[in-house]
């Protein structure tokens, strides 16, 4: 799944230091880095690994300007936006093996999962 946040002050990777998103459940932080896509200083995209929206949970989005490494080793003083907060939620259904051996998720059917989905699960059968 990509996102896309609209704001202002958005900043063009160089190396290390730009614009990335953090993605918050309970305690845990991940950083959707790759591919982050600054299209302007008012636009981000980013795609949301599949791992992610796997299990209900309450989430926070924020964005920041800034050094991913120092951010990930505690240094909190670059410019952050207010946060977004929502709620993945759980869908009826389950994983399944594909017959070209995806893993896809069926929300017409239930019971036992046949596989677990890898980041690039996106396929949804209805």
């Amino acid at each position: 799944m990509t996102i896309t946040i609209t704001g202002s002050g958005f900043q063009s990777p160089q190396g290390l230091i730009g614009s990335f998103i953090v993605w918050s459940a309970g305690d845990a932080e991940t950083y959707l880095l790759t591919p982050t896509r600054v299209s302007s200083d008012s636009q981000l995209t980013a795609r949301v690994d599949a791992s992610l929206l796997k299990h209900p949970v309450s989430v926070e989005v924020r964005v920041v300007n800034g050094d991913v490494v120092e951010w990930w080793e505690g240094y909190r003083e670059y410019p952050v936006s207010n946060a977004l907060s929502f709620a993945v939620i759980s869908a009826t259904g389950r994983w399944k093996l594909g017959g070209d051996g995806s893993c896809y998720f069926d929300a017409s059917d239930s019971g036992a999962n046949q596989c677990e989905p890898s980041e690039d699960a996106t396929r949804i059968r209805r």
